[in-house]
């Protein structure tokens, strides 16, 4: 099966060195370096399976999940439901809030704008034209008031 090689005509490839130590050498067959190729390539085939194995169950699982995530007959469908039930109790409650809040603020601006009048009313009740008024006025009810007196005292 092998051509005939004079010793001359061996490629440069396949020749030993000349100061080679063949007690120290392995010599391998080629039968015998494929199979430890292989060996080598099964440990690295078989990891490879197992992460694929892993990579095609995760897959599966995501893939059920995604099917699975809206029924409402599951834990996690229950706990969905659940969630979604507080959210929307959250966002009634903040709506609420906001309502009181602004009802709050309308009657804080009512109450003010009333503090404001009466603090109007008050400076005006202050002014020299409205005390002089109210100084006249007073007289003549105590004017009045005197002449209701000598009139009692008369009968």
């Amino acid at each position: 099966p092998y051509p005939a090689f004079n010793r001359t005509e061996i490629p440069q490839q396949h020749r030993l060195p000349d100061a080679a130590d063949l007690r120290r050498m392995c010599i391998i067959t080629k039968n015998d370096l494929n199979r430890i190729y292989e060996n080598l390539d099964h440990r690295q085939r078989s990891k490879d399976a197992i992460q694929q194995e892993i990579a095609r169950k995760k897959e599966i699982a995501e893939r059920s999940a995604q099917v699975t995530k809206h029924w409402t007959n599951t834990i996690a469908g229950a706990r969905e439901r659940k969630l979604e039930m507080r959210k929307i109790r959250e966002q009634e409650e903040e709506d609420r809030k906001k309502l009181l809040d602004i009802e709050e603020e309308k009657l804080a601006a009512e109450r003010r704008r009333e503090h404001i009048e009466k603090a109007k009313q008050l400076k005006y009740y202050e002014t020299d034209r409205v005390r002089t008024f109210h100084s006249a006025l007073l007289h003549t009810e105590v004017l009045k008031e005197r002449d209701l007196q000598i009139e009692m005292k008369k009968r």
